[in-house]
């Protein structure tokens, strides 16, 4: 029960005047003092420091102590982990949970360790035990229970087949950052893992005891709802505004040697010491560190931040700029999410990142302890880009996400196939026993007849084999090879593997570059943000010494290009004045460009079609554009039945835009083909490309010519 107004004392704890009844400060502190009055246990852990509770802590930590599932939605940097992690471990301490009780899934290693990191000293007060497991923290849960185990997707996965007996007592679940796992296949994994540890925690729970209670948190999600219904059970959604204002500038990023002046006079105007530049592509991150490098105010002060950099380089480098007092780090997708490094002054987007969501992850790292918003620099190479930092900025201030929702894909239930079938002990899998551990809406969507067919392909691609008939499924070399290497838990498919990078004087291994680099002793090689002499070149390694001068990029392994949503294109074109039934065609030298603003996955279907049933020359998809070369633009609306043919001969390639996995191969064609046409919605997309008219540019062809190719 809240505490009532007039019991609430004239001041706060450090002295300060709490002002009238009635006012916000006033208000906030009676808040506080009910929050208080529920965690008689963990306050002083958590909020005693502070003698204070944020908005999303006051809102969120009644309803978990209820027991029940709920999804809380609130800005970044708003204290979500203490609003759930102070109820859950109250409930822990009060009613005598036996560990392990409480598993937090994060969506990495890097969080997993960022949030040991800051639970060790609550959970140390509290007597409590706290526990990592991920691949690079191999705890042995099993013999020595934590009370709180942090950990992934993919060490739950693993607990669940090597030591399911670990996880019986489980009481309650939190999905930590699960917008950066809905929609792709690590969150169609993790939808199903739910649906295994409430099976197996059902199961051996004493009779009356309450069912498992799952937790998920989010920043940011375009359909919370949705969400909602894929991971919780009858579970609430619980918002809490507070976005925080975005004040932000917009320069010109021509180029790494101009971008590092107009960045470097940003920091020095806005009294920025510390900094974080995000690009999209790594080798962007190598040339903007390296012109950085030296520069007023940061000096050698300057940091990189990639996936092709080793761990522990990365590690490094994170602490680094956590204790520098004036630095600016160069990252890509590796430090969107909430690793502490520290806060930050001023957040610089070199480029468009893919996505709203990606715009706020990235801007939210920024200014967490400022109350007045956060201070961001938008860089542009063309006006097309120029615009589409502004509809992203613009998207983000009015909290408009533009997220599609990507029915789930068939390719994890051949892994989670594999995972039950080692997580029983006879080793064998079954339809039945597949589908008695898949979310009830998954169970509904999938016939008996679907689930044989999956595992059937599973046994003619090699990674299942047939025993007795066709009821059961069995091990095989390769499944056993993937589980004796620990690769069985996983569902994003392995960067090709690449050339080492080996500091010479050390010996220690930096990273790696492309599998293609050539390079010979004495050329340079940037990595790690600075500028190396190559020592040796030998097959799969390259030794370098650090000190060369100037800067020549690294040859990095391929990537796929960001996925563009269908209702994030559609909006952008509706920011830029188009009709719905516009497609402006852009002349280009030895080709034409046209604009589609239908996404990704449809911009790959209009290339097959342009290709294969229209005859047109060589056409490269984007999630805004097609580009023709070889001829000019080729337009008119495809009937379903050609559309339904081009899944039917193009499934793979279409498919392969949304991330199946590495078990893709192992999907009936059928199903795959069924899948797109769920995910494409082929009759509402007949009659929206139905309407599409080709037309000029027009006014808008400078604006258009920066998104060419997206």
């Amino acid at each position: 029960m809240a505490t009532p107004t007039d019991s609430v004392p004239d001041r706060d704890p450090a002295g300060q005047s709490l002002g009238s009844p009635g006012s916000a400060r006033h208000a906030r502190f009676s808040q506080a003092l009910a929050v208080r009055a529920h965690l008689p246990l963990s306050w002083p852990a958590f909020f005693a420091r502070h003698g204070d509770v944020l908005p999303v802590q006051a809102a969120a930590i009644p309803v978990i102590l209820g027991g029940g599932d709920v999804l809380v939605c609130a800005p970044t940097a708003g204290g979500k982990t203490e609003a759930v992690a102070a109820p859950l471990l109250e409930r822990a301490l009060t009613q005598k949970w036996a560990p392990l009780a409480i598993a937090m899934v994060s969506p990495t290693r890097a969080l997993v360790n960022d949030l040991y990191r800051r639970l060790q000293g609550p959970l140390a007060a509290l007597g409590a035990t706290l526990g990592r497991r991920t691949s690079d923290h191999r705890e042995r849960v099993a013999d020595k229970p934590p009370l709180l185990l942090l950990t992934t997707p993919e060490s739950i996965d693993s607990l669940l087949v090597r030591h399911p007996q670990a996880l019986v007592g489980l009481r309650a679940l939190v999905l930590d950052e699960i917008h950066c796992l809905h929609g792709g296949p690590r969150g169609d994994q993790l939808a199903v893992l739910v649906a295994r540890l409430r099976k197996l925690t059902a199961e051996h729970a004493p009779h009356g005891t309450p069912a498992l209670q799952v937790v998920a948190l989010s920043a940011t999600l375009a359909d919370p709802v949705a969400v909602a219904q894929r991971y919780l059970h009858d579970g609430q959604v619980l918002r809490v505004p507070g976005q925080r204002a975005i004040h932000a500038t917009l320069g010109r990023f021509g180029a790494a040697e101009t971008f590092a002046p107009l960045l470097a006079d940003s920091a020095v105007a806005q009294n920025a010491r510390k900094v974080l530049v995000f690009v999209n592509r790594r080798q962007d991150v190598e040339a903007i560190a390296v012109a950085l490098r030296g520069r007023l105010p940061f000096g050698e002060n300057v940091f990189a931040h990639h996936g092709s950099l080793r761990k522990a380089e990365r590690e490094r480098t994170e602490q680094a700029f956590l204790d520098a007092g004036r630095a600016v780090c160069v990252a890509t997708t590796t430090l969107e999410l909430g690793i502490d490094i520290g806060d930050i002054d001023l957040i610089a987007l070199a480029d468009p990142p893919a996505d709203v969501q990606s715009f706020l992850q990235r801007i939210g790292r920024g200014n967490r302890r400022r109350r007045d918003g956060c201070r961001v620099l938008l860089g542009w190479r063309s006006e097309g880009l120029l615009e589409l930092q502004r509809f992203l900025l613009q998207s983000a201030q009015r909290g408009e996400l533009h997220g599609d929702l990507v029915p789930f894909r068939p390719s994890i239930l051949v892994q989670q196939a594999l995972s039950l079938l080692y997580q029983n002990p006879q080793r064998f899998v079954t339809v039945r026993a597949l589908r008695a551990r898949l979310p009830g809406w998954l169970a509904a969507a999938h016939a008996d007849a679907d689930l044989q067919a999956l595992l059937d392909q599973a046994a003619a691609t090699g990674w299942l084999h047939a025993v007795f008939g066709q009821a059961r499924y069995g091990v095989t070399d390769a499944s056993e090879r993937l589980f004796e290497r620990g690769e069985l838990h996983g569902n994003l498919a392995s960067e090709p593997a690449g050339v080492e990078v080996v500091d010479d004087a050390t010996g220690a291994v930096l990273g790696q570059v492309g599998g293609g680099t050539l390079v010979q002793p004495g050329d340079k090689l940037t990595f790690g943000g600075r500028t190396h002499k190559v020592a040796q070149a030998g097959a799969g390694r390259v030794r370098v010494q650090l000190g060369a001068k100037g800067q020549a990029l690294p040859i990095f392994a391929p990537r796929g290009r960001p996925v563009v949503a269908g209702a994030q294109a559609r909006a952008f074109a509706d920011y830029l004045g188009l009709a719905p039934t516009e497609a402006p065609v852009l002349p280009l030298s030895g080709g034409a460009c046209l604009f589609h603003f239908r996404g990704s996955l449809v911009g790959e279907v209009l290339a097959a079609f342009a290709s294969h049933t229209l005859g047109a020359g060589q056409v490269r998809a984007g999630g805004y554009s097609l580009v023709y070369t070889g001829c000019d633009a080729v337009w008119r609306p495809p009937t379903l039945g050609e559309l339904q043919a081009i899944l039917a001969h193009q499934a793979a390639r279409l498919w392969s835009v949304l991330q199946p996995g590495p078990f893709a191969n192992a999907v009936p064609a059928a199903l795959v083909e069924r899948w797109l046409a769920e995910a494409l919605d082929l009759p509402a997309l007949v009659k929206d490309l139905a309407t599409l008219t080709a037309c000029d540019a027009g006014a808008r062809a400078q604006v258009l010519a920066g998104l060419v190719g997206r």
